[in-house]
């Protein structure tokens, strides 16, 4: 009996030390990764591959202990880092839940949100973990933000995040907000930015990386030119112009025929996306979705086009698009400079015909390096030389 009972007490002083040294407190580094899925993956030079998660980085994460079901605690929420990472420390003996927010804080103080509408939305979220017990050894995670065919927040979190961060064009401290929710309720598909709102997306346009960092595009250089009273305005629907290699769908496209206004604001957002997703060492390697904005060359003179009209000087937005990618690999101007001439451009409203000689007013002013034959000999090769008209 003295034997037995010794038995039990040693082995409960084993289970006791053994328990003991098993839960303890470690220092995580939990990471988390998007799952991409692209309709475009392999156009450009980045996110090339749906079969590779791309890093969740900047966005935020929320740990919670829910060892006592009926009284969770919030033990960490916060930002991932620039490897999509959150550095923690986690009970070995708890158990967790880890759910991801679809806001992200990127590099010079932005922020970007994907909500579900603008009136009345609410902020998407996923919980990627349900009840995450913390290993006594070894890495945990990384843990992914998984592609829902509905939403593809997923894909929105990673074109916005890689855009944003990589191209803020001059814009610090603002916050970008995106709403998966087509702009037209009766086209599913359609995307806009509207000032002072954010970017609608479509459910095409989330499955777009080009089209996120087009409207993308749009909202940066809304926000630096302090939402100006832009175009609205195409050219589509006069009888003289109709539309051109566009499916007979009257609104812009990349060869679209627009009013000068129109051809250079989205021009800029076109050029946005260009200079996110490609890389500026190979200049002549330049894809915008299924366009080419490596190669000059005005598009508006292989179509019919304006009836009993020259069309030499008459750019659409492709061909703004590519002009600016030229002064940006071959003048070597930042975006962020391109879009100051944008900014600094005395133009009260662009509806009006001026707009190109405005712009170039403002570039070969203020940027001094940049000289007139420069500007005018690649605006003449992508046929954006407006003229005075």
């Amino acid at each position: 009996m003295r034997t037995h009972l010794a038995t039990v007490v040693v082995s409960s002083i084993l289970l006791f030390l053994s328990t003991s040294a098993e839960a303890f407190t470690r220092n995580f580094d939990i990471c988390f990764k998007y799952d991409v899925e692209f309709s475009n993956a392999a156009q450009g030079d980045y996110y090339e591959n749906n079969a590779v998660d791309q890093k969740a980085y900047g966005i935020h994460a929320i740990f919670t202990d829910i060892t006592d079901s009926g009284n969770p605690i919030t033990v960490k929420s916060d930002y991932t880092d620039f490897d999509g990472c959150v550095n923690l420390n986690l009970d070995t003996a708890k158990t967790y839940r880890i759910k991801l927010t679809a806001k992200a804080q990127l590099h010079n103080s932005n922020y970007i949100y994907a909500k579900s509408a603008y009136e009345g939305g609410v902020q998407h979220t996923q919980i990627v973990a349900t009840a995450f017990h913390p290993p006594i050894s070894g890495d945990a995670g990384p843990f992914v933000y998984s592609y829902n065919s509905t939403w593809k927040v997923s894909n929105v979190m990673a074109a916005a995040g890689f855009s944003v961060d990589r191209r803020p064009a001059g814009v610090s401290g603002h916050s970008v907000y995106y709403y998966t929710e087509p702009c037209d309720p009766l086209e599913p598909d359609s995307a806009c930015h509207r000032s002072e709102q954010g970017c609608f997306l479509g459910a095409g346009c989330r499955d777009n990386k080009f089209c996120v960092s087009h409207e993308t595009g749009h909202d940066l250089l809304d926000e630096r030119k302090f939402n100006v009273d832009h175009h609205n305005t195409y050219l589509l629907n006069d009888p003289d112009c109709p539309c051109v290699n566009n499916g007979n769908i009257c609104d812009h496209r990349y060869h679209s025929l627009e009013w000068k206004s129109a051809a250079v604001w989205e021009g800029f957002a076109d050029f946005y996306g260009s200079a996110a997703w490609n890389d500026a060492a190979y200049p002549d390697d330049c894809e915008y979705g299924s366009n080419d904005c490596g190669t000059s060359g005005s598009y508006i003179t292989t179509v019919p086009c304006c009836v009993d009209s020259d069309c030499d000087g008459k750019g659409v937005e492709g061909d703004v698009t590519n002009f600016l990618w030229d002064l940006y690999t071959a003048v070597e101007l930042t975006l962020s400079e391109i879009a100051d001439i944008y900014v600094w451009s005395d133009t009260p409203n662009w509806v009006q015909e001026t707009i190109y000689e405005d712009l170039m007013e403002s570039a070969v002013e203020t940027l001094s390096y940049l000289g007139q034959n420069d500007w005018d000999g690649y605006a003449s090769d992508n046929g954006v030389d407006y003229g005075e008209e």
